[in-house]
């Protein structure tokens, strides 16, 4: 149920006991949920079908830095949520702050990923985003054995770190079309974002190396 006062949603959920079957699967799932002031608390929440689980926990306000939720995905069998999805992925969300910006850290892994003709044999994120512009956040990609249609990528590694004023990214492709290392560095100003390239080499079979000497702004 939900209403709207004083210009502001508040709203509850509270689920007890739901079952049923998702592609052939049994579903179940359960909710306790509500929106008041500017305030979300779950008390609980789970989704499950087959081996699959989604659970969530806590609280997060616009005026509350110490809030706190929580968020797990444990997904052992994604071919039991779509026709053309297979493999494993598991991932951990906490978030702490406010409900608009919160600060955020995130830990996933999946293995043998495949959606259509698209693969992904391993898949590592890890990202720590603050929402204070002066303390760093840091973001690291990692993934291996990547395919869609011809095109195959044995490595993709992707590493950020900095502020919002200043921050740095960097790139390694290697893949079956060329090798690319890049690097960059950045910033947020204005309300826009101007970057410029630090590095930049590409190793391609034919072409063979192109290296950029000259770093301009995008």
């Amino acid at each position: 149920k939900g209403q709207i006062l004083a210009e502001k949603l508040q709203l509850a959920v509270n689920l007890d006991y739901l079952t049923g079957k998702l592609r052939n699967y049994p579903l179940k799932a359960a909710a306790q949920l509500n929106l008041v002031d500017d305030r979300l608390n779950i008390k609980q929440m789970s989704v499950q079908t087959g081996a699959n689980q989604l659970t969530a926990q806590g609280q997060l306000g616009v005026n509350d830095q110490n809030a706190k939720l929580d968020i797990n995905l444990t997904a052992p069998k994604l071919n039991g949520l779509w026709p053309t999805l297979s493999g494993q992925l598991n991932a951990k969300a906490h978030l702490q702050g406010q409900l608009t910006n919160p600060a955020v850290q995130l830990n996933a892994t999946g293995k043998n990923l495949r959606f259509e003709q698209h693969g992904l044999n391993n898949l590592a994120l890890q990202v720590n985003y603050t929402a204070d512009d002066k303390k760093p956040s840091q973001i690291q990609l990692n993934a291996a054995e990547i395919s869609s249609g011809d095109n195959k990528i044995s490595r993709l590694e992707l590493s950020g770190k900095g502020t919002k004023p200043q921050h740095q990214f960097s790139v390694q492709v290697n893949s079956n079309q060329g090798d690319v290392d890049l690097a960059l560095t950045g910033r947020w100003q204005n309300n826009s974002w101007q970057a410029q390239l630090q590095q930049l080499n590409i190793q391609q079979e034919k072409a063979g190396r192109w290296l950029l000497k000259t770093m301009p702004f995008l």
